[in-house]
């Protein structure tokens, strides 16, 4: 068993665990093949990203989020795409 902290963003090393973890969650969301479509598309259009993600049953931003950790996007690129989420602090 391991665990893993990764704390805005920032992580204490890639490890080769981490690295299989994330490949893991990568292709389980994105099935690899249908992926290499997309890349073999326009997909810097809004429309082509929505489109793939209702087709293999996923968020659009989880798409956007793959394009951009791979590269393929530039992180300020589609991120209407994605759900943004404002978390509040409660006082106790």
């Amino acid at each position: 068993k391991s665990s893993f902290l990764d704390e805005n963003g920032f992580s204490s090393g890639a490890t080769d665990e981490e690295d299989e973890a994330n490949a893991f969650a990568a292709n389980t969301l994105i099935p690899p093949a249908k992926y290499e479509e997309l890349l073999s598309s326009s997909f810097t259009r809004p429309t082509v990203v929505s489109q793939f993600a209702k087709d293999i049953g996923v968020s659009s931003g989880i798409v956007v989020g793959r394009l951009q950790f791979d590269k393929h996007l530039h992180y300020s690129q589609l991120v209407d795409l994605k759900t943004k989420f404002t978390w509040r602090q409660t006082t106790s």
